[in-house]
């Protein structure tokens, strides 16, 4: 079994893509176990795989975001901080870019630059997408100015981390002249505002030319706040507001930030500053953010990233607006099921109730229920999506490991014995898609798991459940002698072949022996565990003869910085909480992120037949050969991605660009 490395970065890249039902009009098909809106996507492009096309928002939720970074020519551009005396060092930075530092500036090789790390802290994760403001998110203040860069190619992009997924953002508007809507008759604009320090004049809205907005100017007594943008009223931090210019001034340069709110009415192509009539009345510093223009959330694009040192904040002080981590698309690109062979592989319960029946199960073999040895035997097949009469479910749909877990929220899982694992999820159906309606959260539970090939490992941070096991075991090895991790004996030998390790368990400093170990993350957990390391190796989990694994859970897996995750899908019992107690990360597609799925289009039928209201039948183009085309829509109308597996040309593209799907 193979782990999967990280999830997939999603990009708008100029696909159309046109919602064909909405809340007024004609429902053209609407399956009725998901209920998610139609899409239909219309494209004279290649989709490429691995490749969003598409991806908006509403509300709290927020679109995927690529890696950025910085491209430095290796001329002349460089970072001006005139916070640095010189003597400082760079502690880390990723790219191909190499840094130096100098009193008051920072130079570059030609080359890119991301997360940099200097030695008195100061830390530019160098991901605004715009702008010639490095912001310091280490909460010191030590913003750097970008400086004889051409800002449209400086702003670059890479696919190794992506902060603004990882651990939240600002939206922000800072770019003078950045068009917002066009041609919308403007009824409502609310947003946020941060003046940073501005001491001048400045006019926040304008149409690009002559009409203007919002006119601030320290000191000025005219009560005329805007022209051309028809009659405007102003709402500063709740409070009507119809005060002069400098008087507005006075109030927004009281520390904030203020939350404004104008009402107005004209039609015309809205931007944040843009003023051009008269100079010296553009903005030049000044960040506007939770921009709401009649109604509608507007996102600006220059990221301010998080504050390091207080993560509800961003790195101007402001209240972070994305916090946390992105809701992922979930990685379930085909449905599984359990094969049995038929000969002696069970599903072995720690009890099962006199009377207990089978209820219902999917599939092409035969269960049969055996309440006095605990256990349900089977012919041979597939089985997914059997229920008991005891309102035990097992939806049969982790896809690795050793377990299969109850659904049903009262923790009555069975053990798959007797089967060989690999072989046992080796098959999958397009029926029931339990991951995908219902939401799971990865784990790595599946003993002699490969995680990454022929790396140096440096760092493994993670969470480990030990589910109950009370046994010795080793967590990671290199699926031959060498070992990292081992628990359950009088040794103090945690370790060997890995280096030189230490370990630390919740935030705590740990140096015992194992079976001191195995107390220790036998309490009740999860618990947190980050090991250094420095080995070039095949890095599996458990994997080590005589010591596998056999049921503890592995999840939050970050190795050298980069997440990985476990192939076995824990079934959620809520919305929020899974089989084992613990929080839901992968939502099912009721919920804001519709898992990926693999929608099976070959003989130009798009299965599952079965789901209720039926699928269409056929479409026009050829048809696609292959599990090619996943989907992830959600309720929203304005929610929605697609995603495509292989490359998609010729006739098949044709058939994609005619389809409808969910």
């Amino acid at each position: 079994m193979i782990g999967v490395k990280g999830q997939p970065i999603g990009s708008p890249i100029g696909t159309v893509i046109q919602p064909i039902i909405s809340m007024m009009g004609t429902t053209t098909f609407k399956p009725a176990s998901v209920g998610n809106l139609l899409q239909w996507l219309t494209t004279t492009t290649v989709l490429t795989a691995g490749i969003f096309y598409d991806a908006s928002t509403t509300g709290d939720a927020r679109d995927i975001q690529l890696g950025r970074c910085y491209d430095f020519d290796g001329v002349n551009d460089y970072l001006a901080a005139a916070h640095l005396s010189g003597s400082e060092t760079v502690v880390s930075s990723g790219g191909t870019s190499t840094p130096s530092i100098s009193a008051g500036r920072i130079d570059f090789t030609a080359g890119t630059c991301w997360a940099l790390l200097l030695s008195d802290g100061t830390f530019y994760k160098c991901d605004e997408q715009e702008g010639t403001i490095a912001y310091d998110s280490s909460g010191n203040g030590n913003d750097g100015v970008i400086t004889n860069a051409t800002l449209s190619s400086f702003h670059a992009t890479q696919n190794i981390i992506s902060f603004q997924n990882d651990v939240g953002y600002t939206p922000a508007f800072t770019v003078p002249d950045t068009l917002i809507v066009a041609g919308e008759t403007l009824e409502t604009i609310a947003f946020t505002i941060d003046l940073q320090g501005e001491t001048g004049r400045f006019i926040i809205f304008s149409e690009s030319g002559s009409k203007y907005c919002l006119i601030a100017e320290s000191g000025s007594l005219s009560t005329n706040l805007d022209g051309g943008f028809g009659t405007c009223t102003y709402t500063i931090d709740g409070v009507a507001f119809s005060g002069t210019r400098g008087e507005l001034f006075t109030l927004l340069s009281v520390a904030g930030p203020h939350d404004v709110v104008i009402t107005t009415s004209v039609t015309l192509d809205l931007y944040f500053g843009g003023y051009t009539v008269i100079p010296g009345w553009d903005v030049d510093g000044q960040l506007v953010s939770n921009l709401v223009v009649n109604g509608i959330a507007r996102d600006g694009s220059t990221f301010i990233p998080r504050d390091e040192s207080d993560t509800t904040k961003d790195a101007k002080g402001n209240a972070l607006q994305y916090k946390g981590r992105v809701p992922y698309n979930a990685v379930s690109k085909a449905a599984n099921c359990g094969t049995f062979d038929g000969t002696n592989d069970e599903l072995q319960f720690v009890s099962l109730t006199g009377g207990t029946t089978i209820v219902s199960f999917g599939g092409t073999a035969t269960p049969t229920i055996d309440t006095v040895n605990n256990k349900i035997t089977s012919t041979a097949g597939t089985l997914y999506n059997i229920l008991l009469s005891d309102g035990t479910h097992l939806a049969l749909a982790e896809g690795a490991g050793p377990i299969a877990y109850d659904s049903s929220g009262n923790g009555n899982h069975a053990t798959i014995t007797n089967a060989t694992l690999s072989s046992f999820w080796g098959s999958t159906q397009d029926i029931y898609f339990a991951n995908l309606a219902n939401g799971f959260t990865p784990y790595y539970s599946q003993n002699d798991t490969l995680i990454v090939a022929g790396e140096t490992i440096e760092t493994i941070a993670f969470t480990i459940d030990l589910q109950g096991k009370t046994d010795r075991f080793v967590l990671f090895s290199d699926s031959g002698s060498n070992y990292l991790l081992a628990a359950g004996s009088a040794a103090s030998i945690l370790d060997g072949g890995f280096g030189t390790c230490t370990y630390t368990i919740d935030g705590v400093a740990f140096s015992g022996t194992r079976e001191e170990l195995l107390t220790l993350l036998s309490v009740a957990g999860p618990h947190d565990v980050v090991i250094t390391a420095s080995a070039t190796v095949d890095l599996y989990f458990g994997g080590f003869s005589n010591w596998e694994i056999d049921g503890q859970l592995v999840s939050n897996l970050v190795v050298n910085g980069v997440e990985y995750y476990g192939s076995t899908r824990i079934p959620s019992v809520s919305a929020t909480v899974n089989a084992v107690g613990h929080a839901v990360t992968n939502p099912g597609g009721k919920g804001y992120n519709f898992p990926e799925s693999t929608i099976d289009m070959t003989g130009g039928v798009a299965s599952p037949a079965a789901v209720s209201g039926g699928w269409p039948t056929a479409y026009a183009g050829t048809a696609i050969t292959s599990d090619k085309l996943f989907s992830r829509v959600c309720p929203l109308l304005v929610d929605r991605m697609l995603a495509y597996e292989d490359d998609l040309t010729g006739g098949e593209l044709t058939a994609v660009t005619n389809y409808t799907t969910c």
